[in-house]
């Protein structure tokens, strides 16, 4: 409270203050996945478009901006192609017989270290289709099945493994994530420059220090 009167923020406001910033330090890949996502906007016209549409005239809560619907299908998008991790790491205790898409299997003995690279995974055609690895929010309308197969921040619901963002559980990740995008995605005068090229397939998308935001 003593920090909180030194820069003159009301007491009242303090407990929120302090839930942003516990949730902004929980979520790492909150910027990550962010940075790539504007420089897709800032390339995909009709996508930006459409989606300033649904914010310009939005006025509620942070909760409610959460159920946007375009919005919803935009953030799922950009965490399945820009996602982290972008790598999971597990270590066998028995001995294994990985099945391969071939029909064939791989044995794998006790204490091999299996890497699992997520960006094959969410780009895998059997499930997301031949455009698999092309960034396209309208998938989710097409196919509503597949916003549950989206897993930003996390492992899957009632998976045995439930490491991952602490924020991600209570919605919290997702709208501190919303919070920060829907500025700059309601307004169509800025541009990036250079002109941005986001790869899906490269660890960071996009590499922020050499972009710079321009007005229009």
């Amino acid at each position: 409270m003593e920090i909180a009167n030194r820069v003159g923020m009301p007491e009242a406001d303090v407990a929120a203050h302090l839930l942003f910033a516990a949730a902004f330090n929980a979520t790492g890949g909150t910027w990550t996945t962010l940075f790539p996502g504007l420089a897709q906007l800032s390339v995909d016209l009709v996508t930006r478009e459409r989606l300033a549409a649904e914010l310009r005239g939005f006025s509620g809560s942070l909760w409610d901006l959460n159920k946007l619907p375009f919005f919803e299908d935009f953030f799922l998008e950009v965490t399945r192609l820009f996602g982290r991790p972008r790598h999971y790491y597990r270590r066998a205790k028995v001995d294994l017989a990985i099945p391969t898409s071939h029909g064939e299997s791989v044995g794998v003995k006790p204490g091999t270290t299996l890497c699992l690279v997520a960006t094959v995974a969410r780009q895998d055609r059997m499930v997301w289709g031949d455009d698999a690895s092309v960034f396209d929010p309208e998938r989710y309308t097409r196919r509503p099945e597949l916003r549950a197969k989206v897993y930003p921040f996390g492992p899957p619901p009632g998976a045995r493994n439930e490491y991952g963002c602490a924020g991600a559980q209570n919605g919290m990740a997702s709208i501190l994530w919303k919070s920060l995008a829907a500025t700059c995605a309601r307004s169509l005068d800025w541009r990036l420059d250079p002109w941005p090229e986001p790869d899906v397939d490269a660890f960071e998308g996009v590499v922020p220090a050499t972009l710079k935001w321009v007005r229009i």
